[in-house]
């Protein structure tokens, strides 16, 4: 009879699974509470707070932080018990995430900032790393940017010491998470530099994984950041690919802003390619009539042309350095 009631309870575990993945939330939470309430039944505990943690996850799609926050407790205080640290690190998650929807930040610090350092004594490398993400999350729900940056670099660096034979998949999810926290971070302190790199190392891990929408979200942030520096061929590559992901996605209004990006970053390389060819004429015509008073200024010129050109800087010196 147990048996029967383990296998039922499996089976929705998987109904529930699929419905998360089809966004019908209602009917995932349906089938966690009927998956948990068997296992209970059966007194597997293990299994009981996987389905817990379903439940919170739905109960947070759902908008209902306070009934995910009571069962994503459940599952943690049962997984302590067991001293399953990992799974116990994913429950924290549903709990951080719905203690900062009720607006519990100092809470959700305390939590997160303990479960961090029980997984850096343990050294279990993709545990800490995902419990660093959710305090990098934290700090960043606090507008800590300089602690949101450290720690998500912290995070970073755990993973990348992570053994070959763990999962690639959570790897490569708790890598792009955290990659998408210090984004965030990075825009809102105004790093543009900072924010570029995260969005890059981001497009790269969402192309490993398979996730075309993600690296397309991740490479309009390359675009935008590249073309506010004034880098016209990393903006036209990122953009490019942008367009045709999203396409492929059929998300065609971000698909049509790629498209405008594109031109955009076509438009300045004109542009600047236009500023080399005054720079290095000016830069003639004054050397020529032996001006000393405006050499100075045109000899700038051409060096700020080379400059800003040093995504493309073989064909740029090379017009500098010609005839024309």
């Amino acid at each position: 009879m147990l048996g029967d009631r383990s296998e039922v309870a499996a089976s929705l575990i998987l109904v529930s699974e699929v419905h998360m993945r089809r966004h019908d939330y209602e009917k995932a939470l349906q089938a966690a509470d009927e998956a948990a309430e068997l296992f209970s039944s059966a007194g597997d505990r293990r299994n009981e707070a996987g389905a817990l943690h379903l439940a919170a996850r739905a109960n947070l799609k759902l908008q209902r932080p306070a009934e995910a926050l009571a069962t994503s407790r459940r599952a943690q205080a049962y997984l302590s018990e067991l001293g399953d640290r990992a799974k116990e690190v994913a429950a924290l998650g549903s709990s951080s995430a719905a203690q900062l929807a009720l607006g519990q930040v100092d809470e959700a610090l305390a939590a997160a900032s303990q479960m961090s350092e029980a997984c850096r004594r343990e050294g279990q490398n993709l545990t800490t790393a995902e419990a660093l993400r959710e305090l990098a999350a934290v700090h960043l729900a606090r507008l800590e940017l300089g602690e949101t940056r450290q720690v998500a670099r912290e995070a970073l660096d755990a993973a990348a010491r992570c053994d070959a034979r763990a999962g690639r998949s959570q790897l490569l999810e708790c890598k792009a998470g955290v990659l998408e926290i210090l984004l965030q971070a990075c825009q809102q302190d105004g790093d543009q530099k900072g924010s570029v790199q995260a969005a890059q190392e981001l497009a790269e891990c969402c192309r490993q994984a398979s996730w075309p929408s993600r690296e397309a979200d991740a490479l309009r942030s390359v675009a935008r950041g590249q073309l506010a520096a004034r880098r016209p061929l990393p903006a036209l590559q990122a953009s490019g690919r942008a367009m045709s992901l999203f396409e492929d996605c059929g998300d065609r209004r971000s698909s049509e802003e790629m498209r405008f990006l594109f031109s955009r970053a076509q438009e300045l390389r004109q542009t600047m390619r236009e500023a080399a060819r005054s720079a290095r004429q000016a830069w003639l015509l004054y050397r020529e009539a032996g001006d000393p008073s405006l050499l100075f200024e045109a000899a700038q010129a051409c060096h700020d042309a080379r400059h800003m050109f040093d995504d493309d800087r073989s064909g740029v010196l090379g017009l500098l350095n010609s005839n024309v």
